[in-house]
């Protein structure tokens, strides 16, 4: 009888990933920025379509360190229509190259999505020493 439980609950639950028609269609997956000094904060976009026949909602991110946030569409995006998540780039004890990647959970057939963005930091002592 526990058998019959778990095999049902499996069943509905692929039925229901794949009866998931939402779909992430993102213009630019992968940005690159210009200098900025250490300390300032970046902040960009990624736009996107929801190319499925379902509303996509964005359920939650993640990233690899605190010093990236990102802000989505609290409401969901019907079929067809675009929308954008935003983020921002905390440069304090960051320099050089950086490339961050921000992982997006919803509610499509994938289940995630990938975006980054790269920027070059000028350390505080290299645009310190051009102002003398």
């Amino acid at each position: 009888m526990k058998n019959i439980f778990i095999f049902t609950l499996l069943i509905l639950n692929s039925a229901f990933v794949f009866g998931q028609n939402a779909e992430f269609s993102f213009y630019k997956k992968t940005k690159n920025y210009h200098v900025i000094n250490e300390g300032d904060t970046l902040k960009g976009f990624f736009v996107f379509k929801n190319t499925g026949t379902d509303s996509l909602k964005i359920k939650d991110y993640t990233v690899e360190c605190h010093c990236t946030q990102a802000f989505f569409p609290k409401t969901p995006t019907p079929p067809n229509a675009t929308d954008t998540v935003y983020f921002t780039f905390d440069s304090n004890g960051k320099s050089f190259q950086q490339k961050r990647t921000i992982l997006i959970y919803a509610n499509t057939k994938d289940e995630s999505a990938i975006v980054t963005f790269k920027v070059y930091v000028n350390p505080k002592e290299a645009f310190s020493e051009k102002k003398r």
